[in-house]
């Protein structure tokens, strides 16, 4: 689908702000719900504005958000780091929605001539198919899979971003699919980590795994 707008906030990190660190799955099954998404974003350069160094296909998200439907309750995913998989843990059984991405880009700038880390926010607009999930206590649940797109500025590489740094840009294009192979994939590549695999949710993960290469 194509969103109406996107809200990227664009600053330069800190060291160690970035946090690359797995997120752990040690809450009770019995008490929580657990929720996968896989996430990637695919920026294109219709303008040739992006420099050819250092300059990759694809992003992977770092963390994303599942709010509750009245706002009143916020949720943030955490990136399997090194994957496009972004874990939610510990959330409460309920309907959520997604609102938010957060990515971690990194260019080249030609004018600056060295490298940008970037950090971009994209706001995901009530009503994008895909977007709201119901998650149950013990029960490991696949949100699907979420491209997007968004065609690269001159603004986006030619400046050192600040702080308080906000572009609106558009058009973004988002689209949530949700199938058994992009599923049996995650579970896959999770259950491969020993430490997911031998976590309290381990074998709930195996079941939901099973369950799916069934069908």
């Amino acid at each position: 689908m194509r969103a109406p707008f996107l809200f990227a906030a664009l600053s330069l990190l800190a060291a160690g702000c970035a946090g690359h660190i797995s997120p752990k799955l040690d809450d009770s099954p019995e008490k929580s719900g657990l929720a996968v998404l896989e996430c990637y974003y695919y920026p294109s350069d219709p303008e040739q504005v992006r420099s050819k160094y250092n300059a990759p296909d694809s992003f992977v998200a770092r963390a994303a958000y599942l709010e509750t439907f009245d706002g009143s309750r916020s949720f943030r995913g955490l990136s399997d780091y090194g994957t496009g998989y972004v874990i939610f843990t510990d959330v409460p059984a309920g309907r959520y929605r997604l609102t938010r991405i957060d990515m971690e880009t990194k260019e080249y700038s030609e004018q600056l001539l060295r490298d940008l880390t970037l950090d971009v926010t994209f706001r995901i607009p009530p009503g994008t198919p895909g977007d709201t999930a119901r998650i149950e206590n013990g029960r490991p649940l696949y949100l699907g899979h979420l491209a997007i797109r968004r065609s690269y500025k001159y603004e986006d590489v030619a400046h050192a971003p600040s702080q308080t740094a906000r572009k609106e840009d558009g058009p973004v294009d988002m689209e949530f699919r949700a199938n058994e192979e992009d599923e049996v994939r995650a579970w896959r590549t999770l259950l491969e980590r020993k430490s997911y695999k031998r976590s309290l949710w381990g074998p709930a993960m195996e079941k939901r795994l099973a369950e799916v290469e069934k069908r």
